[in-house]
């Protein structure tokens, strides 16, 4: 991988959760909220991120050497590998046969860009493959989001009540913490959804 994609990889790594706000793409969608109309509520969070990143490259001269044409090719691959973090494409990912160029000497454009998104996407969960307390750790962190978010969620369906809150579905069952049994009995369950990602690390 040459110098140019290896940058793309940081800026990417460094910028796919910038500015987080602590909740799920779905309670923008459910709330209307202005950034869920701007991306017709794709990917919502992952273009905030990106349009953050964005900004603060312009602010700098990282990429003055590029030329106009090398800069739009730069940033348009590296939001599509911001995009990919999104955990709606997870599975379309995994079944993406990207796995396949792997091992290969010689890779396409096409093929380095969707292992770029493979990587990026993998390290975003990676505390899968991490060891165990480090495992832990980061686990019941995730967890504490996933719970912030339930009850955010929770309290705008009942502010909003059912005819505001777009498409009336309640929280997801999982994002709630129960207690430390069904934290474990979770990472399990995602862990052996997620081989691969243990394969990479």
């Amino acid at each position: 991988m040459d110098k140019t994609n290896q940058l793309l990889l940081l800026l990417s790594c460094i910028g796919h959760d910038l500015n987080h706000p602590g909740l799920a793409n779905t309670y923008f969608a459910k709330s209307r909220h202005s950034l869920a109309k701007a991306t017709n509520e794709l990917s919502i969070l992952e273009h905030f991120h990106t349009s953050h990143l964005l900004a603060i490259l312009a602010e700098t001269e990282l990429l003055a050497h590029f030329t106009p044409a090398n800069y739009a090719t730069f940033t348009g691959k590296m939001v599509e590998v911001i995009l990919s973090t999104d955990m709606a494409v997870h599975n379309k990912l995994m079944k993406s046969h990207v796995f396949d160029d792997w091992c290969k000497d010689h890779l396409s454009a096409d093929q380095i860009l969707k292992l770029m998104k493979l990587l990026v996407h993998t390290c975003d969960i990676s505390n899968a493959a991490q060891q165990f307390n480090k495992f832990k750790q980061w686990g019941l962190r995730i967890s504490q989001e996933f719970d912030d978010c339930f009850v955010a969620e929770t309290d705008l369906s009942a502010r909003l009540g059912t005819e505001k809150a777009y498409g009336c579905a309640p929280p997801l069952p999982f994002l709630k913490w129960s207690n430390y049994k069904g934290f474990c009995q979770g990472q399990i369950n995602f862990v052996s959804k997620s081989k691969q990602i243990v394969l990479i690390f």
